[in-house]
């Protein structure tokens, strides 16, 4: 039966129906979906913004509070009317698209690549610089991987929810991906067990962002974060592990066509891809679970 939607629905009501909608009731049709799909529809309705953005849609806010809010659970305060741009938590991307892979060299974009980016693109002002890049790849035989991760990493396996209370005018979301760390998720879970452990070497503006947020989640330590995350494949027993070093920087970006970049670029594909699969299996368990 289709569940029937109110005016406020519930976080279950929502997924529930999506699934029902989308794929005849098998949950496990959401661990392959990319959320890009959603723009312009009741599921892809974003929270706190007029923008679009695949990890704040209403189908990924009602998944996060599903998995992680309530009494009990690691977001004790995460409800569906807090969660979205501007509130007390937000969804986030874990792996990096543009930041490892973009590219914005002047080339001629083929018909096919053109009409590839006009389907895909998530985003009405992704489509330019996404045409370069499939374009810049697709001249080393690897445009098909790239157009397949630029897929995979709107999808479920690649969003987390964060806190998301303001300390000055920086949030977790905007801090990790606006320094040295470069977005690079294992990075910021590095810096994150050296707040959690007190290290001496901790980022002073993290540890101040962690401070301002940290009624917001029911655990302790970085290991019993992951584990309720299911962010394992980032973690080496205790200990956050450096999936993706040596790390893409500024300088190594400026020899984006060299062969040892493309090798970097395929592993972090390839790593990163494992990572979504793997995450999106959990999540997805734990759904079916819930429902």
């Amino acid at each position: 039966m289709r569940p029937k939607m109110t005016d406020s629905p519930k976080p279950k009501d929502i997924i529930a129906r999506f699934v029902e909608e989308r794929f005849s009731g098998d949950i496990n049709g959401l661990k392959y979906f990319c959320f890009a799909d959603l723009m312009g529809t009741y599921y892809g309705r974003c929270s706190g913004s007029s923008s679009f953005d695949c990890d704040n849609t209403r189908l990924a806010n009602a998944i996060y509070v599903l998995l992680w809010g309530g009494d009990g659970n690691i977001c004790p305060g995460l409800t569906m009317e807090n969660v979205g741009s501007g509130k007390d938590f937000r969804g986030d991307t874990m792996n990096s698209f543009r930041w490892v892979l973009g590219s914005n060299k002047d080339l001629t974009v083929s018909r096919d690549i053109e009409s590839w980016v006009k389907e895909n693109a998530a985003y009405p002002k992704d489509k330019k610089g996404l045409s370069k890049t499939i374009s810049h790849w697709d001249r080393y035989g690897m445009g098909e991987e790239v157009g397949k991760f630029y897929r995979k990493y709107h999808t479920i396996g690649n969003f987390v929810v964060l806190p998301n209370r303001y300390a000055g005018d920086m949030t977790l979301n905007f801090y990790r991906g606006k320094n040295q760390w470069h977005d690079f998720f294992d990075r910021f879970l590095i810096e994150l067990d050296k707040v959690f452990s007190g290290s001496d070497e901790k980022d002073v503006k993290l540890n101040y962002l962690a401070e301002c947020n940290r009624s917001a989640f029911d655990r302790k330590n970085l290991p019993e974060l992951a584990d309720a995350l299911f962010l394992n494949d980032y973690m080496d027993g205790e200990k956050p592990k450096a999936l993706f070093a040596p790390y893409s920087t500024e300088k190594f970006r400026k020899n984006i066509d060299s062969e040892e970049y493309r090798v970097f670029a395929m592993r972090y594909i390839d790593t990163a891809t494992k990572i979504i699969s793997d995450r999106a299996d959990k999540m997805c368990k734990r759904l079916s679970e819930l429902l």
